[in-house]
């Protein structure tokens, strides 16, 4: 028997796909035309496909299957990549005014968007997650001590709301110069949140991190 032709345009199931993750149903069984040997019984299984696709486009059309509105929530199904909010979720000072880079995790420290809550890690700094929104987004971050208060949740939610994603200083992450304070120039272990969004990881090498203070001993000229 000839497969019947894809009557849905490829956007529209797209968004369809894209919604059933969110509900946790898995797209493949809904859409997946069912396969018999016995010609009787594809008759029959082709006319429940058919009268299903007719269903699933009355669904579509009436709009059902409609992304979320929030923009950060839509955004997060298109696209992952955020860009950076403007202070930092901590001490709520600008890069400007602390210089070095933006941080979002580290091994005792870190902030990210999850899709399932996680939990547990160090007995000093474990995992804590947030809920977002009816979807299964969350907020989780780790950390010593009271560095996550409830004011630091709230801005981080806050910026998620707005499609920004949160980020800490070196300061707050503890990757400053011995000497100076200042931040260091290779903040090592650590993700770096880059101005379009993406992140990317500074491994622990065998040499001086340097310091972002050009009056300071320790300060590299970058070549």
């Amino acid at each position: 028997m000839k497969t019947p032709s894809h009557d849905l345009q490829p956007s529209i199931q797209e968004r369809i796909i894209s919604r059933l993750k969110l509900l946790g149903i898995p797209s493949q069984r809904l859409l997946k035309q069912p396969k018999a040997t016995d010609p009787n019984q594809k008759a029959i299984n082709q006319k429940k496909y058919d009268d299903y696709r007719t269903a699933l486009k009355k669904r579509i059309d009436a709009g059902e299957f409609n992304l979320p509105e929030s923009p950060s929530e839509k955004q997060l199904i298109q696209s992952p990549t955020f860009l950076p909010d403007s202070h930092c979720v901590i001490c709520q000072k600008t890069i400007e005014e602390i210089g070095g880079r933006r941080l979002v995790a580290q091994q005792v420290r870190g902030i990210l968007i999850s899709n399932k809550p996680i939990g547990g890690g160090h007995r000093d700094h474990h995992y804590k997650s947030h809920k977002l929104s009816p979807y299964p987004l969350y907020l989780v971050v780790w950390g010593p001590g009271t560095i996550w208060s409830g004011d630091a949740i709230q801005r981080a939610t806050a910026a998620f709301h707005k499609g920004k994603r949160s980020w800490f200083c070196q300061l707050c992450g503890n990757r400053v110069c011995l000497d100076c304070g200042s931040p260091s120039q290779m903040p090592v272990g650590s993700d770096v949140l880059y101005e379009n969004g993406c992140t990317a990881h500074v491994a622990i090498l065998p040499c001086h991190p340097g310091c972002v203070n050009p009056q300071c001993k320790n300060h590299k000229e970058v070549r």
